[in-house]
């Protein structure tokens, strides 16, 4: 890198411009917290940065990228990163996560970190890099473009609402990255938006037809599907449940379900059915549902619901299920909105769902279409 040179004029001894001895700014610790030191117009000055030594790192990266006044090195060119390292820095600055790249989903960092880490990972099978400098904003675009249109392709296969969260976090770190001059701008910039509105097709409920075409095709896996339909349970929360997660009040006799929810690491201790107290009940060993043991026993149960339509996974089933958005997510999504066609406050529903509020009840419980209107008037 080049340093830039400033010149002055010594009118006392009538001497000519010369260049002056400079020196690049520095970061260093004093009295108790990070200050950098440069030089303006020939004079030393200081600045403060704080006490935390990752974030005066990345302050005193964009000061001086930014300040024409200061005495910094001028970078004709992005000087470049390995991804892997620009991806452990980030998570070093961002998170106090060191070597996250070689590590596994790590337990010490949340749920939202460890799912960024899993987008770095695809975006950068996806488009081969190997160097920061080689991510494009075409680049992103495409491949955040992929995750809502390859439905077939199961590595890249996503909503439009999991598409956007690829893209923040694409422009948390790429924005990391111009900061640090790895890249000459920040591609972020100039990404699209996908349009959710236009893209993310309604939830589906099942009807009664639907439901029975269920009983009747879902093999071994039919008490699985009516005890979500029942209870409204999230499948992540349902695949583990044993007969310890139950228990019967003494006085009504009615069974209440105790289970701390994945997605949201909050209890919930509520009634359920009298059919789903009854598959309980039936049940023989301490396990309600032993067949899942591994993701791939938990993906055997989707293709049995897509065999319950027209009785084929691959062909006619998969593709009804996909024009129709059937998804295991979809039992949830019923039993919302029977509760909400059967009259029940909206207050109530969600308290038997777990949500925290009730404006994402709603959005399970939509309105009532025109047909069923008409037995309220």
């Amino acid at each position: 890198m080049d340093v830039v040179t400033l010149c002055y004029s010594n009118e006392n001894t009538n001497k000519k411009e010369t260049p002056m001895q400079t020196k690049q700014p520095q970061l260093k610790y004093y009295r108790n917290a990070w200050y950098a030191f440069y030089y303006v117009d020939g004079k030393r000055t200081k600045k403060s940065l704080g006490k935390n030594k990752i974030a005066a790192e990345i302050q005193f990266q964009q000061m001086f990228y930014s300040n024409p006044q200061t005495n910094v090195p001028t970078i004709n060119q992005a000087q470049g990163k390995a991804f892997t390292a620009a991806v452990d820095m980030f998570y070093l600055s961002r998170y106090g996560v060191a070597g996250i790249w070689n590590t596994d989903y790590p337990s010490c960092i949340r749920t939202n970190p460890a799912s960024g880490l899993a987008y770095l990972r695809k975006l950068q099978q996806f488009g081969k890099v190997q160097n920061v400098n080689e991510i494009t904003t075409e680049m992103v675009n495409e491949f955040v473009n992929n995750l809502i249109t390859s439905r077939g392709n199961k590595s890249y296969s996503r909503g439009p609402k999991t598409a956007n969260r690829y893209l923040t976090f694409y422009r948390a770190f790429l924005q990391y990255c111009a900061a640090n001059g790895w890249i000459e701008s920040n591609p972020a910039d100039k990404m699209l938006i996908p349009n959710m509105k236009e893209t993310t097709p309604e939830p589906h409920n099942f009807s009664d037809e639907e439901y029975q075409m269920v009983l009747d095709n879902g093999g071994r896996y039919v008490r699985f599907f009516q005890f979500m339909y029942e209870t409204g349970l999230r499948p992540t929360d349902t695949y583990n449940l044993t007969k310890r997660h139950f228990s019967i009040d003494k006085v009504t006799g009615r069974m209440f379900i105790k289970v701390i929810t994945r997605k949201n690491n909050k209890s919930l201790n509520v009634p359920i059915s009298m059919d789903a107290q009854a598959i309980v009940q039936n049940t023989k060993g301490s396990r309600l549902f032993p067949m899942f043991t591994n993701e791939r026993t938990q993906n055997d149960a989707m293709k049995a619901l897509k065999k319950c339509f027209n009785g084929n996974a691959q062909g006619a089933g998969a593709r009804f299920c996909h024009s129709h958005n059937i998804v295991m997510h979809s039992f949830r999504h019923t039993f919302a909105m029977r509760k909400f066609e059967n009259g029940k406050p909206i207050e109530v529903i969600s308290q038997l769902m777990g949500h925290s509020v009730t404006a994402m009840t709603e959005k399970y419980a939509r309105y009532l279409p025109k047909t069923k209107l008409i037995d309220h008037v």
